[in-house]
Order: structure tokens, then C-alpha cells, then sequence
């Protein structure tokens, strides 16, 4: 601020109405020279020469009470702060993670650290079961590939052999049935032969042949004793019967030949009974 109320000397005035015009030191002088140079020169007339000394020398206020206007000094400009914007809200991740937290950066080399014995682990499994345990696998599958294998082939042997153990109780069977129809038969062969030698004895005893009948009827008694094995299984009471009468027949073949033919015929109708019965089903 200039004092209005001082008294200015017209060297001050002067630089006073420069520096309120805004120009510098070296616009001054180049204005001075020209003002030198302007005084050789004949003075302009008119309105032009009236404007000319208007801007060379500006006027000064009529009235010293009045303040000439302050000069106007540019300022340089100040960043303007940027509005405050809303805290950022951090989540849980921030405050475990983050380096810039006391939590975070304990956890963050803690997590390397686990995550390099995770991945070690892993490649240890993994060397595991393509080392040792993936070969011994192969192995087992195979053994049990060979067991069912023997199962199946065991199976098949156990199968043989009972196909063979059937053909053998079979054939056991058809043995079996085989001889009793063989001693069927040689026992209704020997009945036939009783039946036969007793028809002989009752032959002699008709024509009075005594030696001859004796003959017969030992004969008859040998062959009775063989048709008997098979009679006694199906028939002993039956059987019994027979040997009874052929005893008692012998005894009175001598004493009474006519009682003896009586019992004769009596053994010769029983021993038809006892085929029709066993032998003709």
C-alpha cells in the first residue's frame, strides 16, 4: 500500500505511475529513450497529441485525499485439497493378509512356509503312488487275476470230478441193480430146478422107483438151499415153509411113499405160488 498523504517528489510520482501501470524497468527505459528521442522531434498536434501524453504520462488523482487503487499483485495459485472421501471399509482377508498389518505380515511368510510343505507333501504322495504304491497294485491285480484263474479252474476240476462221482454212483447203482437181477435170476433158476427135481421125484415115486426118487430128492434139498438166499430176503416165512415140506417129504419117503407124494405135491404147488409172486411182476 502507498501512503497517499505523503508529499511525492515528481521522481516518485514517476515511479509510482510506472509501477501502477504494470511495466518493467526495462519498458521504462526504452519508454525514457523514446522520450529523448521525442524532444528533437516536432511536438504532434491535436487529439493525437493529447493521447500520446495521456498514456506517456497518466494523470494523477485531483484529489490527494482520494487512494489511488492498490496495485493488483497476482498470487500464485495453491493446490485446492481434494474432498475427504469415505474411510474404505477393509474385510477380514485385508487384516490377515495384508502387509501393511501387524497380523498380515506374520501370516504371509507363515502361509509360503505351508504352502511349500503342502506342495513338498504332495509331491511325496504323489512320488508314493507312482513309486510304490501304484506297482504294488498292478502286482496284486494280478495275483488275483492267476487266483480266480485256479478258482475258476478248481471250480472247473471240482465240477469233473463230481460229473465223474455222479457216472460212478451211477454206474455203482446200475452194478448193483445189475446183480440183484443176476441173483434174481439164478434164484428163480434154482427155483425152476427144485420145481424140476421134485416133479422127478414124484415121477419115481408114481412108477414105485425108490433108489431113484432118493436120488431126486437129495438133489431137490441142494438146490432149495441156493434158491433160498434170495427167497429168505423177500419172502423167509415162505421160505421156511418150503424146507419143511421137502424135510418131511425125504423122511417118509421110505416109511410112506404115499404121505411123502401128498407133501410132494403140496412143496410142487407152493414153489408155482412162490414164482408167480416173485419172479412174474
Amino acid at each position: 500500500m502507498f501512503n497517499i498523504f505523503k508529499n511525492s517528489s515528481p521522481e516518485e510520482k514517476k515511479t509510482e505511475a510506472n509501477s501502477g501501470s504494470g511495466r518493467t524497468e526495462a519498458e521504462i527505459a526504452q519508454a525514457e529513450n523514446g522520450d529523448v528521442n521525442a524532444a528533437h522531434l516536432p511536438a504532434p498536434s491535436g487529439p493525437e497529441a493529447m493521447s500520446d501524453q495521456e498514456n506517456r504520462f497518466p494523470r494523477l488523482p485531483d484529489d490527494p485525499t482520494t487512494p489511488s487503487p492498490s496495485p493488483q499483485v497476482e498470487r500464485p495459485s495453491q493446490p485446492v485439497p481434494p474432498f475427504p472421501s469415505k474411510p474404505e471399509r477393509r474385510g477380514l482377508f485385508y487384516h490377515l493378509l495384508s502387509s501393511e498389518t501387524r497380523t498380515g505380515r506374520f501370516m504371509r511368510p507363515l502361509l509360503r512356509w505351508l504352502a511349500a510343505i503342502t506342495g513338498l507333501f504332495a509331491l511325496g504322495l504323489l512320488a508314493g503312488y507312482f513309486l510304490l504304491y501304484q506297482p504294488a497294485q498292478n502286482q496284486l491285480d494280478s495275483a488275483l487275476v492267476k487266483l480266480n484263474e485256479m478258482n475258476q479252474s478248481i471250480s472247473q476240476k471240482d465240477k469233473t470230478q463230481l460229473s465223474a462221482q455222479t457216472d460212478r454212483d451211477q454206474a455203482l447203482k446200475n452194478l448193483k441193480q445189475a446183480q440183484d437181477d443176476l441173483n434174481k435170476a439164478a434164484s428163480e433158476n434154482d427155483l425152476l430146478v427144485v420145481f424140476a427135481e421134485v416133479n422127478s421125484v414124484r415121477v419115481a415115486l408114481v412108477n414105485k422107483d425108490g433108489q431113484s426118487a432118493k436120488i431126486q430128492i437129495d438133489q431137490a434139498q441142494i438146490s432149495l438151499v441156493r434158491a433160498q438166499v434170495y427167497i429168505n430176503t423177500q419172502d423167509k416165512t415162505r421160505g421156511d415153509l418150503l424146507q419143511t415140506r421137502l424135510d418131511l417129504a425125504s423122511k417118509e419117503l421110505v416109511s410112506d411113499p404115499q404121505a411123502a407124494l401128498a407133501d410132494l405135491d403140496k412143496l410142487a404147488a407152493d414153489l408155482t405160488e412162490l414164482r408167480q409172486k416173485l419172479f412174474k411182476k
